[in-house]
Formats: C-alpha cells, sequence, structure tokens
C-alpha cells in the first residue's frame, strides 16, 4: 500500500472559492506510489488547458514519488523529462477507439494507479483507476462540441463511472454538475483545484514584444482556443461599445484555431473595430506572461468552463480581470475579479469599462489577483492528487 510521510508544519490549501482555504498538512518527503499517468494529451496539436494540466503533473509529480513514473502516450515523436515515457504501437485515434470500444489495449506495466487525466479511459487491469474529469460541456452544450467529441466524451464518462476508483474535479462547481447528472459518481470525486506558475516576465523584453504584435497602445487581451463555449463574437461585440470611448484601444486574441469558429476579423468588421483587433495566434507561455503583465485588462466570458487557467494565469502576472458570473469561473476568481453575464455584450462591456475607467478599482482587484494566484501553486494541486492516488489504492 502507498504511504507518505508528511512533516508537522502546515500549509494553506486553496479552498472551493475562498481566499484563505483549508489548513492541510504540508508534503515532505516522498511518497512511496508506482504511479502511470496518460500524457498523450501533451502531444496533441492543440493541447489545450488540459495538456497545460499534464504538462504540470509531469513536472511536480516524479520529484514528490519514490518510483519512477510511467507516462504512456500514442505511437508518436517527442519526449518528456523527468519520466518514463513508453509509447503504443498505435496512434491516438486508433488508440483512444481501441480503449473505449474493445477495453483494449491494455498498458504493458501494472502499477499501483493508472491517472486518466481527461477522458481517454484506458482499461486498468489490477491498476487502480484515478479519472480527471474537467467538465460537462459535451453534456451541457453540446451544440459546441463535433459529433465526434460528443461521442468520445460520453463513452470515456461511461466507463470512468462504471471503473474510475476515484475521480478528480478541478472545481466544486464540476462536482454538483457530475453528480446531479451521474449520480453514480457520489462518495468518489474529490475536488483539487489547479495551479499557476509564478511569472518571469522582463518589462524590457515586455516592450519588444509588444513592437512585434503591434500591440504598443492599450489593449485589453483575451486568451483561449477559439471555440463557440469562448464567446468571443459576444465579446467583440462588447469591445465595439467599449472602443467608442477610447480611439486608441486594441484587443488583442491569444490562442490557437479551434472547432466552428467564425473569424474574428470578420465579426470585428461588422462592429466597426476591424482596424483595432490584433489575432495573434498560437503564443508561448513565455510571451503569454507578457501580455497578460502589460494588458489594461484581461476579458474571459466563457459560457463553459470546469476551472479557467487563463483566469488564474492574467492574476499571477498582476492584470485585473474581468470574467463570467457562471459555470466554475467565479470559484476560480475568488472575489479579484469583475463578474459579468457572458449571454450580454452590454454586460461584458460595462465590466470592460468598469476596470479601465476606474484606476483605483483596477488597482485594488490586481492586489486581489495576486494574492489569490499566490495560494493557487502546483506543489499544492501535485501533493493532493498524490493524496488521491493513495486513497485509491486502500
Amino acid at each position: 500500500m502507498a504511504a507518505i510521510r508528511r512533516a508537522s508544519h502546515r500549509v494553506v490549501s486553496q479552498g472551493d472559492g475562498d481566499m484563505t482555504g483549508e489548513v492541510v498538512e504540508a508534503h515532505a518527503g516522498k511518497a512511496d506510489l508506482d504511479l502511470a499517468l496518460i500524457v498523450e494529451q501533451v502531444f496533441a496539436p492543440v493541447p489545450g488547458g488540459i495538456g497545460r494540466y499534464v504538462s504540470e503533473l509531469v513536472t511536480h509529480l516524479p520529484p514528490m514519488l519514490t518510483k519512477p513514473v510511467t507516462a504512456y502516450a500514442a505511437r508518436g515523436k517527442g519526449d518528456l523529462a523527468g519520466v518514463d515515457l513508453v509509447r503504443s504501437k498505435l496512434p491516438r485515434a486508433l488508440l483512444y477507439g481501441a480503449w473505449h470500444s474493445l477495453r483494449r489495449p491494455r498498458l504493458p506495466v501494472s502499477p499501483e494507479v493508472i491517472h486518466a487525466p481527461n477522458l481517454a479511459v484506458p482499461p486498468p487491469g489490477q491498476s487502480a483507476l484515478v479519472v480527471t474529469i474537467h467538465d460537462l460541456a459535451f453534456e451541457a452544450n453540446p451544440e459546441h462540441h463535433t459529433r465526434w467529441g460528443v461521442s468520445f466524451h460520453r463513452k470515456g464518462l461511461e466507463l470512468a463511472e462504471r471503473e474510475a476508483r476515484l475521480v478528480i474535479v478541478p472545481s466544486s462547481v464540476v462536482e454538483q454538475d457530475l453528480i446531479e447528472r451521474h449520480p453514480g459518481f457520489e462518495g468518489r470525486t474529490r475536488v483539487i483545484h489547479h495551479g499557476v506558475r509564478p511569472p518571469k516576465a522582463d518589462a524590457g523584453e515586455t516592450g519588444a514584444l509588444r513592437r512585434r504584435l503591434g500591440l504598443e497602445a492599450p489593449f485589453v487581451l483575451w486568451v483561449g482556443t477559439r471555440e463557440p463555449r469562448k464567446n468571443l463574437p459576444r465579446l467583440i461585440q462588447a469591445f465595439g461599445l467599449v472602443a467608442r470611448q477610447g480611439p486608441d484601444l486594441l484587443l488583442a486574441l491569444a490562442g490557437p484555431e479551434g472547432w466552428k469558429e467564425q473569424d474574428p476579423r470578420e465579426i470585428a468588421d461588422r462592429n466597426g473595430v476591424s482596424d483595432r483587433i490584433r489575432v495573434l495566434g498560437h503564443v508561448s507561455q513565455d510571451d503569454l506572461e507578457h501580455l497578460y503583465s502589460a494588458c489594461e485588462v484581461f476579458v474571459y466570458p466563457s459560457l463553459q468552463e470546469g476551472f479557467g487557467f487563463p483566469v488564474i494565469e492574467a492574476m499571477a502576472a498582476g492584470a485585473p480581470v474581468v470574467t463570467s458570473d457562471r459555470s466554475s469561473l467565479p470559484e476560480a476568481a475568488g472575489g479579484a475579479a469583475v463578474l459579468v453575464d457572458p449571454t450580454r455584450a452590454l454586460s461584458i462591456a460595462e465590466g470592460i469599462t468598469e476596470v479601465l475607467e476606474n484606476p483605483g478599482r483596477a488597482e485594488k482587484l490586481r492586489a486581489a489577483g495576486l494574492k489569490r494566484a499566490q495560494a493557487m501553486t502546483w506543489d499544492r494541486s501535485a501533493t493532493e492528487h498524490i493524496r488521491v492516488y493513495q486513497e485509491a489504492t486502500r
């Protein structure tokens, strides 16, 4: 059975949406645990927030364990430092399809715990299976997803309900939604908030990046994969309302194309701001830190999120944040953001204006956001993951 040695001192661990959280024991020493982690999302064409989540687990879990972590992925190229990467003979689509329809192939190792960090659920064999369910957007708003995506996630959810010992969710909102829709998960869910990396942006490099991207004027920032639930049409419409008040203000959209995207340039043209929008495409994590730190306000009016990585990242970089008043986003923001109705462009515009026209309010949001982000560390999150793994082996 897995065991972990803990020190007698205590640290603060983030609770369900408050600013202080509950007190838990600090991790000290290493857990005697044999873990296999499915890491294929890291190698996906658009890794997204789940890919970032997996990457951070790959970074933070191995130093906390006595045994090497086995990282399992589909056939392909690329490597990961700090873990023993094992690849299937099957490419991603065939591997996921075989797992969900045939319940094979099994992993070539038999660890104590297999962690599936999304709904690509492998057959566990004799191992304890832990699955992370990030959200149920594919059930709540199937029109925002491809037909294949809805089918894939539904099958993964069915397998998780049947075979997982424990399920990790990134917010209490997702936990409540999951249990209401699927009562069979009751008693098996554990809420673990994601973490955020401390930013390292240098002011000189930030200025050079702004010049290179055409963002020398003040700008509003949005970050994410451009897909329907991210609500970009309403954000651009809201920016059109705000832009009338500030002739130099720009809107920067950072992130890759997603599924069923409406061209943001066409939307901007319809709202009379085609010359005020910068569609940046994929931006590296280092460059994102510079953009977060330089923007006048970060706006994230998503319709559905399991957690909301960009909200915490923006706070960590000192940006005042405007985000949605629904799904997990109020919990992620923890009282440190302006909350708006994402279904109303006017509400989004009013939230942006509240920050832009009130420097004192903006400074209070920056301070509250920094405090919020400082509590959301990946070391804390990884320690809580290990506790779930241990519980699953009992």
